[in-house]
């Protein structure tokens, strides 16, 4: 660079503008784009400084204030607007003084035009700065000054430098400023009063989903893209380092963007900060979640929010998080890290401390996960033990639902169960949850040796039905068994002791009304689910979607169908509701639902099957879950004359049933095994699994709800009447057939009557007697017509159609010869 002479003027000493050092060119050029710039168009638009007189971002660092200017720099040269740029640094008087004019003559700007002028007064004027307001005001066109890194300017008298430019500013100069914070004493007001001002915060400059998605969507996949738009919190830096490294491998990439942010943190934030902010952030870093009202009792301060909020450089940093009512906020991911990291390592008591106050202050609020996370991080295993105990220990499962549950267990190490009775059994419980029922179980056989359970303790005592209770439901235990019974019989004693905890006596009267369901005890069932239902007074939604779906099971056997339909929509509302990541209660709710869809003749397709069959498996749920995906995969399996398909879903089944050790599900498929082969017509095979499967022996075992329960019982009086149909003994059948009718009439077992009563049709038929073939249809249509079960006749195929034909001919009821043609069309 040269210097500019002064050709025909008048010379004053030291009024020539000497250009500064080469090596200095770059604070007076706006930056090139970089490799990976993302046009923001339309940001930019917004931001362009001839859209008012003042256009103020004001960000933390990282969110390409910077950049922005920039592209408005760009996008005005080829409008044909000139600018000057500036990037500020601690420049004294004399230094800002040579750059502003410099900056403006690099972007076209005679400024010694005013002094070739007659009459040129050279007396006024004290400084360069004054010369370029009269060049700017000699050319009345508009002028950008672009002054990026505000901040960094500390000099009192650089400052008034400014302010003097600032006041003199002709209306033809429009500023844009890019700053974390306003130098102490710059006053923009002048500006202001001069026109239209804008304010860009950090809000304005965060990337959008749209564009995270059309900058990174070529370099990540849609799993990471997810998760990067939300922990990033739409921060430009994070993102460009993260495009930068996308080539890496994930764990090499998680690694260089932590270090280069944190090494950006370091270099560019913790200068700006005082000591005292320093230790605020650092101990704020520390917290998930920030409120007003927590940070203060957690640091024993006043208004801590927003001294945060309002500190150099951090205030775009502090993002909301919307959480209902609640005015919640956080540090972004990475500034968190750092502070985190940065605490643990300079003042490890510190750490611990404000942990151990921040889980303090989180479980008087009832925030119990969150709670023993920070706990666990004080290093105060013990602590975290006495938060989960303190919210109610086994109870807490039936407030919160599994996920909760689970994710406290996470917090408990083995030396602490070990302690703590209580503890242990929340153990077994989650073991129960993941599908571990065996290691439940032997977890349960070791503790039964060392925990006393007397009535004295009301509080262990419920817990320890609670986990009985759970192991024998999701364990698919034998209702003959000891533990069932015996948890049965704990469950009678503790609903019984005066002044239990409200939820702990739900849970005891649930399990008493599981067992009456499992029996088809029906009514004695419903008595305790309506006690269930009293003592949860609305304090549990996952007990109450649990007694939902006992409900609805006990209306589908009866054959109320409306009612079944409604509990289960209740359930999975609630679950919905309250637990939709925990999918496992859904799957339980759908599962349900189908058998119900498929008893109304709602037969689905084999691919739905297919994914129906494998949910239960992956969250781990009770017997009727299991019963009823077993059934409905089997059923459409022979419905679409594919046995083939039907056994191998029974040997897989019967696979996980094993390994998981679930005896009572594993009993049940035998029997669905058996009726597979005799709809096969290999009757031989059907009589070897039979026995080796230790199946009942006599009508009256197959008819026993005192030791098996009503699906076991159907599946295997059903089952044993086909075999025997096959073999032609059609007297045994009969005796089975009406002892198996009573049984169902007794009990209220509608659904298991219309399908006795379907196979009693094709029985018949199949004897060569029609007049007792067409009795058994018309009962079954005289169900049907308060019942819309029409798959159980729909099931057994083509022999009904001829009976359903004869009966138009003969049955002289008009409402029976309905419900024929119904299910005939």
């Amino acid at each position: 660079m040269t210097s500019v002479s002064v050709r025909g003027a008048k010379r004053k000493e030291g009024l020539s503008v000497i250009a500064p050092p080469w090596l200095l060119e770059h604070r007076i050029t706006p930056p090139e784009p970089v490799s990976d710039y993302l046009d923001r168009s339309g940001l930019i638009e917004r931001c362009l400084p001839t859209n008012r007189q003042l256009t103020l971002l004001w960000a933390p660092g990282g969110f390409g204030k910077t950049t922005v200017l920039a592209g408005c720099c760009r996008l005005l040269k080829e409008r044909g607007v000139p600018s000057a740029w500036l990037r500020l640094d601690d420049d004294e008087p004399s230094g800002l003084d040579m750059y502003l004019p410099f900056s403006f003559q690099r972007a076209g700007l005679d400024m010694l035009e005013p002094l070739r002028s007659d009459g040129a007064n050279f007396q006024s004027k004290s400084n360069r700065t004054m010369f370029l307001v009269d060049a700017l005001v000699a050319k009345p066109e508009p002028w950008v000054l672009v002054l990026d890194e505000l901040e960094r300017l500390e000099s009192p008298e650089s400052v008034e430098l400014l302010n003097l430019l600032v006041g003199r500013a002709p209306r033809n100069l429009h500023l844009a400023i890019a700053c974390r914070e306003l130098p102490r004493g710059f006053d923009i007001t002048p500006m202001m009063l001069k026109g239209a001002s804008e304010i860009f915060s950090a809000e304005e400059l965060r990337f959008s989903r749209r564009e995270i998605e059309r900058f990174l969507g070529e370099v990540l996949p849609p799993d990471e893209l997810a998760a990067v738009a939300s922990t990033s919190a739409g921060w430009p830096i994070e993102l460009h380092v993260r495009r930068s490294v996308s080539s890496m491998p994930a764990i090499e990439q998680r690694r260089v963007v932590r270090d280069v942010i944190w090494n950006w943190v370091e270099a560019r934030l913790w200068y700006a900060l005082g000591d005292e902010d320093r230790e605020l952030l650092l101990d704020a870093g520390l917290l998930d979640y920030i409120d007003a009202e927590l940070l203060d009792e957690v640091l024993d301060g006043t208004n801590l929010l927003d001294r945060l909020q309002n500190m150099s450089g951090v205030a775009g940093l502090v993002e909301p998080c919307p959480a209902g009512d609640r005015k919640l906020w956080r540090l972004h991911t990475l500034i968190r890290d750092h502070c985190a990291d940065r605490r643990r390592l300079e003042s490890p008591q510190r750490y611990r401390t404000v942990h151990r106050r921040i889980a303090t202050a989180l479980a008087r609020r009832g925030e119990v996960v969150p709670a023993m996370r920070h706990a666990v991080e004080a290093s105060d295993a013990l602590l975290a033990g006495e938060i989960l105990i303190g919210a109610g220990g086994s109870s807490y499962l039936g407030r919160h639902g599994p996920d909760r549950l689970l994710a406290a267990d996470r917090y408990l190490t083995e030396e602490l169960v070990d302690k703590f009775p209580r503890l242990l059994m929340i153990r077994m419980t989650a073991h129960v949850l993941k599908g571990q029922v065996a290691e439940a179980r032997r977890s349960f056989r070791a503790a039964s040796e060392r925990v006393a359970v007397s009535g004295e303790d009301g509080m262990l005592l419920g817990e320890w039905v609670a986990v009985l209770g759970f192991i024998v439901q999701r364990g698919c235990e034998p209702v003959s068994s000891e533990l069932f019974n015996e948890t049965i019989a704990m469950s009678l004693r503790v609903s019984e002791v005066p002044g239990v905890n409200p939820l702990m006596r739900a849970g005891c009267e649930y399990w008493i009304c599981l067992a009456h369901n499992l029996k088809a005890e029906f009514a004695a069932a419903l008595d305790r689910g309506s006690r269930t239902r009293e003592w949860l007074a609305d304090i549990s939604p996952y007990a109450a979607l649990a007694l939902d779906f006992q409900l609805g099971q006990i209306a589908m056997a009866q054959g109320r169908a409306e009612d079944a339909a409604r509990w289960y929509r209740n359930g999975l509302q609630t679950a919905r509701r309250n637990f939709l990541h925990d999918l496992g209660l859904m799957a339980l709710g759908e599962v349900l639902m189908r058998e119900l869809d498929l008893e109304c003749n709602g037969l689905p397709d084999a691919g739905e099957c297919d994914r129906i069959v494998r949910e239960p498996w992956r969250y781990g749920t009770q017997f009727a879950s299991y019963a009823a995906v077993s059934g409905v995969a089997v059923d459409v399996a022979l419905h679409t004359r594919d046995a083939e398909r039907a056994l191998a879903i029974l040997e897989e089944s019967v696979k996980n049933a094993r390994r998981v050790e679930l005896p009572t599900y594993e009993r049940f498929l035998a029997g669905l095994y058996a009726t597979v082969l005799a709809a096969a017509g290999q009757v031989e095979q059907a009589e070897r699994h039979w026995r080796a499967d230790g199946l009942p022996e006599s009508p009256a075992a197959c008819l026993d709800l005192q030791n098996q329960t009503w699906r076991e019982m159907e599946v295997f009086s059903l089952a044993r009447l086909r075999l025997w149909l096959l073999q032609g003994k059609f007297e045994d059948g009969r005796w089975l057939l009406r002892d198996l009718l009573a049984l169902a009439a007794t009990r209220g077992l509608r659904r298991t009557s219309m399908r006795a009563l379907a196979l009693a049709v094709v029985f018949e038929e199949t004897a060569g007697d029609r007049t007792a073939a067409v009795r058994h249809l018309t009962e079954f249509l005289k169900l049907f017509a308060n019942t819309p079960y029409g798959w159980p006749l729909m099931r057994e195929g083509k022999p009904v159609i001829a009976v359903l034909t004869d009966l138009f001919r003969t049955c002289p009821d008009t409402s029976v010869v309905t419900s024929a043609q119904s299910l005939l069309a």
